[in-house]
């Protein structure tokens, strides 16, 4: 897309946290191909939300697969160690 396409990126990405528009902004943001739109759509990885996980991986090119991985796992394990500190106080 064009240059004013990309104007678009700093307006579509904190509309990822909206949850009436959020799942349609990872598609908007990958349509666009910006590469500044790749760490928003990371940050989305680390969603609670299944779907938005799932958007948020296809918006990531495949060029930023590695960097997305990591920190996938970085969320999961962060996930894990709260999930078993809560555990213990129960």
């Amino acid at each position: 897309m064009g240059v004013a396409s990309s104007r678009a990126v700093p307006i579509l990405t904190p509309q990822l946290k909206d949850e009436e528009v959020k799942l349609i902004v990872p598609w908007s943001l990958e349509e666009i191909g910006d590469t500044s739109a790749i760490s928003a759509l990371i940050e989305a990885l680390g969603n609670n939300n299944v779907e938005m996980r799932a958007a948020g991986s296809r918006g990531i090119p495949k060029r930023s697969w590695t960097q997305a991985c990591l920190s996938l796992v970085h969320s999961v394990k962060k996930a894990k160690t709260t999930t078993t500190s809560r555990r213990r106080y129960w």
